[in-house]
This record gives C-alpha cells, structure tokens and sequence, in this order.
C-alpha cells in the first residue's frame, strides 16, 4: 500500500510513494515527511524556482538509483531523512565489521547524533537512512551558479590542501590500512559561503596527484558552503563523509565529492544513521566537554567509515586503483574554506579560540592513530603539518601525553578573520 508505479516527464516508470506531490509538467517530487516538524523556509519567486529544480534534481536521482523509501522522517532541526528498503540500495546488505569496543576518560562525554537524543525520528530498523541534502546555499542565492548541476561542480570539499584554505593539524607519510581518532567539536562561528572541518582522511598521490590521487575522510562538519546556509543561528555540526578518485578536481557520481552531493557512498540497513545527521550535544568552552569517535578502515579492498559504535557505510573496491589494499598517509586535522580570501573570513576553527589554549577551551583529535599494513595501532608521532598554515589565524599543538585517555592529543583552533594580523 505503500507506493504504485506510475510514468512521468522523469525518463521512464518511477515509483510514486504516499505523499509525493508533482511540480508542473507531472515531475515528481519526493514525499513530504510523515510529521512534519519545522515548516519549509518562506522563498521568493526566484528562490522558489531554485528550490523546484533541486526537487526534481533529487526526485531524478531517486528514480535513477531506484531507491525506494519505505518511510520519510523530520527531525527537530529540520533535516528530512528517507528510510529506503535495503532490496533497492545495492551494495546496502553487505554485513558490517563488529562494533568499535572504546571508553572514554573522567570528564568526557560521549557525543552522540540526533537521532541518538530522539530515537523516534528514526524509520524501520532495518532500512537505509538517507540524508536529503537542501543545497540551501544554491536555493537561498548564497553561491552564485546557473543550475543545481553548476553549484554541484563547484561545490567545495574538504582536502588537506587546497586553494583558498587554511589549516591546522598533522599528517603521517605510512602505508596503512585505516585511522582513528576521538574528534572534540564546538559551536564555533561559520559564516555564509564557508565551511570549517575537523577531518579524518587516509590518500595517495599515484604518479599524478593532479589525476590519481584517492582518498576517503570522514568529518565533524560546519558548512554553510554546500549544504546549510547562514539562518542567524549556529552551524548544525554534521557527520559528512567524502571520497576522490582521481584528484580533487574530478567530482561527480561515482568520482568523487561529499555524499549527498555525489553518490558512490554505500550505506549499510540497519545504520541509525547516516552521513549528514547532526551531532549532538555540543562542547562548550568552559563547559562541558563531548567527543566522539571516527574511524576509517580497509575491509576486503572496501573503504568503511564508522562514527561511535556503528558502521555507517563503505566506499566499494572498484572505485580505488591506487587504495586497493591500503592507503599511503593519514591525516588529522582542522580546515576552514572561504570562497573570498583575499580578507580572511572570521569562521572560526572548533570553538574559535586557539590550540594553546587546551583542554575544555580549544577543539582536540584525541587518540589519532593509523593501523599498520599488519593491522597494528601507531601513534602519527613524528608527523608533519599541512602547507597552508596561518598562526595569526588558526594553530595547531603538537601531540602531547596527558595521561590515560589522552595519551595522544592534539588541540587545534582559531578565530580566523576575528583575530589581529589574519589577513
């Protein structure tokens, strides 16, 4: 009773679910949410015709993938999240790895997502949680693009370097199977068009970075470049996870990019959630503090991604020609994109205030570790830091032995733009 098949201006049958609505010309959109919690933002004509298109792009998509949704869910803060059957995800009925086995140390607190808080915006157990991205920079005007297809190809990812970035953090040149770490995240500012990361990433160059280079990451992400914009309240923190192919520049579905932005991502039934949940509740400084866990790991030539105790999803073998078995460098580290560099934006990096000044102040990668080609858990002593780095704008500690718990920690932040000399 749940959907019926019906043909449309879409290219051939599309499965019509409970609640779809059509856009003119007989397009389908995709359904509205069983509860809806938060009412649609109120649009212009002109911010109307954007949001019509991104409908249809993602109704497309849908119908392309042949995903079919067994539910559609709102959370509190907005974000729509549809429950696919795990027969129409191909590569979703992979069986995970076990659950990471973890503690945490006396005075941290486990971050965890919002379908965590409020396990009743989530759909059947057993299905697959997808995020349904807004693209709300591109619909509100926020990003100059002449199509939801423009925007896309201009979109920015996140990347240990880059063009119109800076960072803070580390990096380990070892051949290795994967990387973990504890990421410590705070509601720092983030202004429109740009995004701050704290991010997890295993590479390799290949003979030319330029058109070889792989790479899978995982982020505790603030973005107002790609997927939220500036609504005068504080960036959601989200889980994003992104892959390349064959260098930075060639994004596209099944190349490279964020997922939700660009397929190739596939996630596991029975996740609780996805890529794009928010994490939640947020560190604040001189309050209390929260982290959770990311781990990235090579598993029969596939890329997994796990956040806390769940395995989200995978990147599958056949993208990879260079990460086949493992991955050449692992990184850690703090970014913050802005499309106008030429005055440094006042996004901040973590809580906005700087490494030095440590515990429950600044933003951390606690217990950063690679796994070895035997599997073997190393610290990334010795580590270098990436090119582009501004201390007038953001710094970086070195890794530090605090004791148990924290027997490696590394304290990244700043005020960007906000602070004297960031230029």
């Amino acid at each position: 009773m749940w959907m019926s098949l019906r043909t449309t201006a879409l290219t051939g049958p599309v499965l019509l679910l409970v609640g779809c609505t059509t856009l003119g010309d007989d397009v389908l959109a995709l359904p509205e949410p069983s509860i809806r919690r938060v009412d649609p933002p109120v649009l212009d004509a002109e911010q109307q015709k954007r949001q019509d298109e991104v409908n249809r792009f993602l109704a497309q998509r849908y119908h392309d993938e042949g995903w079919v949704i067994l539910d559609t869910t709102q959370t509190y803060l907005g974000d729509i999240i549809d429950w696919l059957d795990p027969k129409s995800v191909p590569g979703s009925e992979v069986t995970p790895p076990p659950p990471p086995e973890f503690e945490l140390p006396p005075g941290v607190e486990l971050q965890q997502t919002e379908l965590d808080v409020y396990p009743e915006l989530r759909g059947p157990s057993w299905s697959v949680p997808m995020f349904r991205p807004t693209f709300a920079p591109y619909v509100f005007g926020d990003v100059p693009a002449s199509s939801v297809e423009d925007f896309l190809a201009k979109s920015a990812h996140g990347q240990p370097e880059g063009q119109d970035r800076l960072y803070g953090g580390i990096a380990v040149p070892a051949q290795n199977i994967g990387a973990h770490s504890f990421i410590n995240s705070y509601d720092g500012k983030v202004e429109a068009t740009t995004m701050s990361l704290l991010e997890l990433a295993v590479s390799c160059d290949g003979l030319d970075p330029d058109t070889t280079l792989e790479q899978v990451g995982v982020t505790a992400s603030r973005d107002r470049a790609n997927f939220d914009r500036d609504d005068g309240k504080p960036a959601v923190t989200r889980i994003q996870v992104e892959f390349y192919t064959a260098g930075f520049k060639n994004i596209g579905n099944d190349k490279g990019g964020w997922d939700g932005m660009s397929t190739g991502f596939k996630p596991v039934g029975g996740a609780p959630y996805g890529p794009g949940v928010a994490l939640m509740p947020m560190s604040t400084v001189g309050g209390a503090t929260y982290d959770s866990r990311f781990e990235i790991r090579n598993i029969a030539g596939g890329w997994w991604i796990s956040h806390n105790y769940n395995w989200l999803g995978y990147y599958p073998p056949e993208f990879f020609d260079v990460m086949t078995s493992e991955a050449c460098e692992a990184y850690w580290y703090g970014e913050v994109f802005d499309r106008t560099p030429t005055s440094w934006t006042a996004t901040d990096m973590g809580s906005g205030h700087f490494a030095a000044e440590g515990f429950g102040r600044a933003a951390y990668f606690r217990l950063p570790v690679y796994l070895d080609t035997a599997g073997v858990a190393q610290w990334p002593d010795g580590a270098g830091t990436p090119s582009a780095v501004d201390p007038a704008c953001y710094t970086s500690t070195e890794l530090f032995n605090l004791g148990p718990g924290f027997e490696r920690v590394m304290y990244v932040g700043g005020p960007g733009g906000d602070s004297p000399g960031c230029n």
